[in-house]
Parts: C-alpha cells; sequence; structure tokens
C-alpha cells in the first residue's frame, strides 16, 4: 500500500531558520517512509495538517499561493501513485521517490551526494576496502555537520550524536535526508567554504585535507556515474596537501625503561607487551598485530602480509624472531584456542566489522601505553605509531641505509619514508657537520 500525505519535518535535525521546518510529502510504501521536499519552511504554529484546502496560514506572506502550491503537489503525487499503483507495489521506497520527483516535480541530474554515496560505500565494503569505507564515512560525517551549521543547527551535543550515517543495508538513515543535496550543487564556492568549516572545527593540519580528499573522490566517482555531470570536477584544483607529523620516538634509555616495566594491571602490561613486540618487528603496524593468526609463525618465523597492501601490491614479510619477542609472545599468546595470536580480536567477529574493531582497540592502546608512559616518566605523546618512530630513529642512528629501512616499514617508496623520517634524521647529520666545523677553530 502506497500513501502521501502533507506533513511538516518536526525532527530537531531538521531545524532550519532558526525555529522552522521543512514542509514534506511523506511517502509511505511497504511499510517504510520518504520525505519529498517542498522548499517551504514554516513555524509549527503556522500549519495545520488538518485542513486540505488551506494548511498553510494566511499570516504567511503569499500563503494563497503556496496553499495552491501545496494542493497541487499532493494532487499531481497521488494521482501517479494511483496510476501506477500495480507496477510500483513491487519497487523499493527509494525508486518509488526518485520516480516521484522525477516525473512529477521534473528533478532531473540531482542525484543526492549522500545517496550516491551510500553505493559507493557498498561497493567498497563488497570489495573488502573497509578501511577505505570508514575513512570516506568519516569524511561524509563531517560534510553533514558543516550543513547543520549552514543551516543554523550547530548543537555540540547533536555534532557527538552522529555514529552512522547509514543502516546495515548502506541505506542512508532518514534522519539525514534533509541534508541529501544535489551532486551537482556541490560547486567551487561551496567547497571553499566546506575546507574553511574544517580547518575552524578540527585541530590537527591534516584532517581537514582528508576529509576533503575523501570527499572529493567521491564526487568524482559521482560524476563519471552520472551522465549529465560527465567531466563535470569543480573542485580538482582545491589544493589539499598533506602535512608530515613530527616522530616522537623513544630513546634507547626510555626504551630499556618499558623493557623492565612490570605491574599486575592486565591492559597496562599487555599494552607494554604489543608496543614492545611491534618494535622487535620492524616496527609492525599495530592493525596487522591485531590480525596475526597463530599460523603467521613458523620455524622461529613471523609470515605476514601487510593489511594496507593486501589489495594492492602486497608486501609480505619473513622476519626471524628475536629472543625478545619470543619472550613476549609466550607470555602474551592467546591460549583459548583462538585462531588469533594475540587476544586483540574474537574469533566470530564480521570481516566488515574488523576494521572498526581495530579502530576501537587502537584508541584503548594509545590511552593504555600513555599511562605507561607517565608512571616511568617519559614524557612524550606515544602512540601505536611510536614503535614504527623508534625502530626507524635506531636503525638510523647506527648507520642502517634509509633505503633498507623504507623496505623494512613496508613503504611502497621511498618517497613516502622521506617524508616521514628524512626531515629529522638529515637534521641530525646537519647538526654534526656544524659542530664538527666549529670545533675547527678551538
Amino acid at each position: 500500500m502506497t500513501k502521501i500525505s502533507l506533513k511538516l519535518d518536526l525532527r530537531k535535525t531538521s531545524i532550519v531558520q532558526g525555529d522552522k521546518h521543512p514542509l514534506v510529502l511523506q511517502l509511505s510504501h511497504n511499510q517504510k517512509t520518504r520525505l519529498i521536499y517542498l522548499d517551504i519552511n514554516l513555524n509549527k504554529s503556522d500549519f495545520n495538517p488538518s485542513s486540505l484546502e488551506k494548511p498553510i496560514s494566511k499570516k504567511i506572506l503569499g500563503s494563497s499561493r503556496l496553499n495552491a502550491r501545496c494542493k497541487t503537489s499532493l494532487s499531481r503525487a497521488q494521482l501517479f501513485v494511483q496510476d501506477n499503483n500495480k507496477r510500483i507495489k513491487y519497487w523499493d521506497i527509494n525508486r518509488v521517490k526518485v520516480r516521484i520527483e522525477k516525473e512529477v516535480f521534473g528533478k532531473v541530474n540531482e542525484k543526492g551526494f549522500l545517496s550516491f554515496s551510500s553505493n559507493y560505500l557498498k561497493r567498497l565494503k563488497e570489495e573488502g576496502r573497509y578501511s577505505t569505507a570508514s575513512s570516506y564515512e568519516d569524511s561524509l560525517k563531517a560534510f553533514v555537520r558543516f550543513l547543520k551549521k549552514k543551516r543554523g543547527n550547530d548543537d555540540v551535543e547533536i555534532d557527538k550524536q552522529i555514529k552512522s550515517l547509514f543502516d546495515e543495508q548502506m541505506t542512508l538513515l532518514d534522519e539525514f535526508e534533509t541534508f541529501d543535496i544535489p551532486c551537482e550543487s556541490i560547486d567551487r564556492e561551496f567547497v571553499l567554504d566546506l575546507r574553511s568549516f574544517f580547518k575552524s572545527r578540527y585541530s590537527s593540519k591534516n584532517t581537514p585535507n582528508i576529509f576533503l580528499r575523501s570527499i572529493s573522490a567521491i564526487l568524482n566517482e559521482a560524476y563519471k556515474s552520472i551522465e549529465d555531470l560527465n567531466g563535470y570536477s569543480p573542485i580538482n584544483d582545491i589544493k589539499t596537501p598533506s602535512f608530515r607529523n613530527i616522530p616522537t620516538p623513544l630513546s634507547g634509555e626510555e626504551l630499556l625503561k618499558l623493557n623492565s616495566y612490570k605491574t599486575s594491571v592486565k591492559g597496562l602490561e599487555e599494552s607494554k607487551n604489543y608496543f614492545l613486540f611491534m618494535f622487535y618487528c620492524m616496527g609492525m603496524n599495530f592493525t596487522d598485530l591485531a590480525l596475526l593468526e597463530k599460523w603467521n609463525v613458523n620455524g622461529g618465523k613471523l609470515l605476514y602480509t601487510r593489511r594496507k597492501t593486501r589489495n594492492s601490491s602486497p608486501d609480505n614479510f619473513s622476519i626471524t624472531l628475536s629472543s625478545q619477542a619470543l619472550d613476549i609472545l609466550n607470555a602474551s599468546i592467546c591460549k583459548n584456542g583462538s585462531k588469533y595470536l594475540f587476544p586483540i580480536l574474537k574469533d566470530d567477529i564480521p570481516e566488515d566489522k574488523v576494521h572498526a574493531k581495530i579502530k576501537e582497540k587502537i584508541i584503548y592502546f594509545n590511552k593504555q601505553i600513555k599511562k605507561v608512559a607517565h608512571e616511568l616518566g617519559i614524557d612524550k605523546n606515544i602512540t601505536s605509531y611510536t614503535p614504527r618512530d623508534t625502530w626507524t630513529a635506531m636503525g638510523s642512528e647506527i648507520g642502517i641505509d634509509l633505503r633498507l629501512l623504507s623496505k623494512g616499514l613496508g613503504h611502497s617508496s621511498m618517497d613516502t619514508t622521506d617524508k616521514h623520517y628524512a626531515p629529522q634524521l638529515n637534521g641530525k647529520i646537519l647538526d654534526e657537520v656544524n659542530s664538527r666545523i666549529a670545533s675547527m677553530i678551538m
């Protein structure tokens, strides 16, 4: 059964222009609902849902014209449903909505950005690219926050409540339909405003540009997929540089302190062990640590492929485990029959939930290892990247060629290694050169 009625969208997330709400046609189809916006915003007191002839108060300027428009829109949409009832009863609600918007209201070339994004992210997940899909969704949440502020709704608590934009089937949730603006409306000026919002909201230099690159990538896919937008690329010339994060490696003395650290607190002891194991295994990434299975250890060697490169150009590692790494392994290995090497993930976690769970575990690890550092008097911002930075810094100090360190880190090219580590390493070399030159006049 398909029904259409005239409603005022009274949800808090839909408030516009202070206290006004959008006037909509509510489409009900197969026990689901969707909203079709009429580009009319009213105060609650100015709308009478019981009057089909004059639902809009006469106090509103141009109320006669608006009432006639509402009546015509509702009648035409209802007539379309009646005329096509035998066909549309087999359609999903999104298809019904699109056909009404196109055939009744003449809306064309207005593929919603969030609707397109939901289909694109669904494909990414089907291809096993969960990390990319998760990163893109974070960017889309920031995009919605921008639209909320643009409409005068910038409540911090509401801002924090965006846990997901899509349901399990990657369909846009009803509460975010009002923010599903046409792809075509995202022009250069819009993106410049978006960039300004990101820079004012996020303290990290990289976060705004990461979000913008993600949104640009989705838009480029939309422009390729939507026939009338093919070749439309208004934001590709907007620069989104990547800023280098300054590494904070531990010194040899600090690493020895960490190695000697003992505690009865499970979370702290586990985090210390994970940190050291990653260091002893060529600065292994935490994600790869979490995904290690028992078969990855064979004959004193650790054999694994980096998760990050698994779907492109796989980096396969064969690391001979040191005595220190083996001691950590024997102390921390899962003893409950789990397939995993360390008790970070559970065996029954679905593949599409793994990335989100690892992100959660990294946050926990970072909190715990910071506590350990504080207890040891190490005044540094230690994270899951610190084992990697420490391994690289120590390798450089004993004279190992940066090209070999790059291979150990699994970087796709020396450019990546140079970007993250060369400035700091070159600084040490130049300090030494400067000291030797200055000593010549002593």
